[in-house]
């Protein structure tokens, strides 16, 4: 069952000018894939998690916290906005107390 259905699903990837699956994939492998797909699609982790069937969000991002973007720029931009709502003419804090 398996091994014909792989080579049914690559036959279609070749004829959609991507890259087949190989031929040494297991359906171990193809878990992998499933996992990556939900995670170029957006996913939250804990989703993953529970429609791969792992007991815990800590097991996914073991095993796929790399394929997860280490982008922080919208955490900056946040972070950047906060100075945004009391702007200062400069940098310097004036100390109370001293002259």
């Amino acid at each position: 069952m398996y091994r014909p259905a792989l080579l049914r699903a690559s036959l279609v990837l070749v004829v959609d000018e991507l890259r087949p699956v190989p031929a040494d994939a297991t359906a171990h492998s193809l878990r992998h894939t499933y996992a990556s797909f939900c995670v170029s699609a957006g996913l939250h982790p804990k989703q993953i998690a529970d429609y791969m069937g792992h007991a815990s969000v800590n097991t996914t991002m073991g095993i796929y916290a790399h394929l997860f973007e280490d982008d922080h720029s919208d955490a900056m931009a946040a972070l950047g906005n906060v100075a945004a709502v009391r702007p200062r003419p400069n940098n310097v804090t004036p100390l109370r107390g001293w002259g």
